[in-house]
């Protein structure tokens, strides 16, 4: 079997502080790994595919190498499914190391012994062959104007979806800084609360009843209920580890501030977050509405010692059901 190409990255932690928010962040994008391979296993499923590979190393060991790369609904929109994958055998694999773990990393691109490569969600284009599965992003806007708000909303790219929530700095209090270095864990096949539940790539959306709105999330089919023309302040509701939403629309923005929030993470790295964590966010419609641009902001003076500001887009790409994504073991 073919040696593993040399890999050399660094690794560098600035105490109190994180710079990105999510469990894809490990995964150095500025850096490839390829190498010849043996696939040995393969779980087409959620949250997240992997794929298990076998490479001798600079060591002349073998080695068992994790690959990781979106949920299937990333594959899905790229023209990518389980039956393009491979029987058991000798491949090729290319992707982004990772700076946590040894032998792991994001796969982004994967070549069958009949010489057909397939391109995973947040690849760049094909890297050894023109001819290739997947890679074509599904993101035709339409002209839904009339529609407004109220239909299903995706991000333009799931396979760089982790990237944009990279943008914004985390910096800890003392006390969250130590209960995080604890080691928290929690099941990641757990429905997550607020404000992580926002943070993936999934579609949502959003349905019109009355004085509410629904926002309805293909993730795990998390309903979240936004409260109009409500005074938080004067509602007298439990935690709960969505909280307590209230919102107001303001012509082609619909604001929202969330308190009452008891989920204990900020995000899928087990950040920890306190009761006393507020969320605000806004929901504007922009190019002629067929995108929709969000803002969260996050306050919490007991883990956190600045706002946490996170911002992406939704486009509308004719989606008419949004469909349910869960954990599968």
């Amino acid at each position: 079997m073919t040696r593993l190409l040399p890999l050399l990255f660094a690794l560098i932690a600035t105490p109190l502080a994180l710079n990105a928010h999510h469990s894809q962040a490990e995964y150095d994008r500025d850096s490839i790994v390829e190498f010849e391979a043996e696939l040995i296993d393969v779980r087409w499923r959620n949250p997240h595919v992997m794929i298990t590979v076998r490479a001798e190393g600079e060591d002349g060991l073998l080695h068992d190498w994790e690959l990781e790369s979106g949920a299937v609904y990333g594959m899905q929109r790229t023209g990518l499914d389980s039956s393009a994958m491979p029987e058991l055998g000798p491949v090729t694999v290319a992707g982004w190391p990772s700076t946590t773990r040894a032998h792991a990393m994001r796969v982004t691109n994967l070549l069958r012994p009949d010489g057909v490569e397939l391109v995973f969600p947040g690849a760049a284009p094909n890297r050894w062959t023109s001819d290739a599965i997947g890679g074509q992003l599904v993101d035709a806007r339409v002209d839904r104007a009339d529609l407004g708000l109220y239909r299903i909303w995706s991000v333009p790219d799931p396979g760089r979806f982790s990237a944009t929530l990279d943008q914004s700095e985390i910096l800890l209090t003392a006390a969250a800084q130590a209960e995080y270095d604890s080691g928290l864990e929690f099941d990641p096949c757990e429905p997550q609360g607020m404000p992580s539940i926002m943070q993936n790539p999934l579609p949502v959306q959003f349905v019109e009843s009355g004085d509410r709105i629904e926002l309805r999330m293909r993730t795990y089919g998390v309903v979240r209920t936004i409260h109009l023309n409500e005074d938080a302040t004067a509602v007298d509701v439990a935690a709960s580890k969505y909280g307590h939403s209230t919102g107001r629309i303001d012509g082609d923005t619909l604001e929202v501030r969330t308190t009452r929030i008891n989920w204990p993470y900020f995000d899928d790295n087990a950040i920890p977050q306190s009761e006393s964590v507020e969320v605000h966010e806004t929901f504007t419609l922009t190019d002629n509405g067929t995108r929709l641009a969000y803002r969260q902001t996050v306050t919490d003076p007991e883990a956190f010692r600045q706002p946490i500001v996170t911002t992406w887009d939704w486009i509308d790409i004719d989606e008419s059901e949004l469909g349910l994504t869960q954990c599968e073991q």
